[in-house]
């Protein structure tokens, strides 16, 4: 699974080729819906579409699509992780995946120079987001979490206030900005993120077709 930036920029990355006809505004929201899981309001399987292909979500309206990119992304950057063997390459810790999807955030912020825009989209709450089955006060503290996050390249201090609002714990911040100063410096980390980024579209069309065979 991808944090909130990574998110944001490999959808953007997409967005032109594949939903360039849907909502931009919609779309981007409802791609950064799903996580808000981590509040503890929503079960996961409510946000979350395992089994959603690429070609069946380009047909769904605009906040839809969004959502169920949302688990096209996840998968595709999981199963890009693993070919890297990549948890070997990091310390043993409980929080390495959320180690890694941080320093993903900080190493792809700079993909998006006017990240202002993207935060004025979340300053009102979608119809179709409390048709999830969500209170709006609940979407409302994911949307001014996401827009605080957003507003500039995660740091420590942006960490801990993340990790704050989805009510982990400052000891869980810590051991998280641990890692990413060890994996922050590893060559093989760094490489993989960037091939992410670089491979993505390839990436999600070589999973469209093995979902369709």
């Amino acid at each position: 699974m991808a944090a909130p930036i990574t998110h944001i920029v490999l959808t953007k990355k997409i967005y032109n080729q594949h939903f360039s006809d849907k909502s931009f505004n919609d779309f981007i929201i409802g791609t950064s819906l799903p996580d808000i899981r981590y509040l503890g309001t929503i079960d996961r399987n409510k946000t979350h579409f395992p089994n959603a292909a690429l070609n069946e979500t380009k047909q769904e309206k605009s906040f839809t699509a969004g959502l169920k990119l949302h688990s096209i992304v996840d998968r595709v950057r999981e199963n890009f992780l693993l070919s890297y063997d990549l948890y070997s390459k990091c310390p043993e810790s409980k929080f390495i995946t959320q180690s890694i999807k941080f320093l993903e955030d900080s190493t792809l912020y700079a993909k998006i120079d006017n990240w202002e825009n993207y935060i004025e989209l979340f300053n009102n709450v979608l119809q179709s987001e409390l048709e999830v089955g969500l209170n709006r006060q609940t979407v409302d503290y994911w949307h001014r979490t996401l827009q605080d996050y957003f507003s500039r390249q995660p740091d420590n201090k942006s960490i801990d206030t993340f990790v704050k609002r989805i009510k982990l714990g400052q000891e869980v911040a810590d051991e998280i900005k641990e890692n990413i100063e060890i994996i922050s410096k590893n060559p093989e980390v760094l490489n993989y993120i960037n091939s992410l980024y670089k491979q993505f579209e390839d990436l999600v069309l070589e999973k469209s077709s093995q979902h369709r065979s």
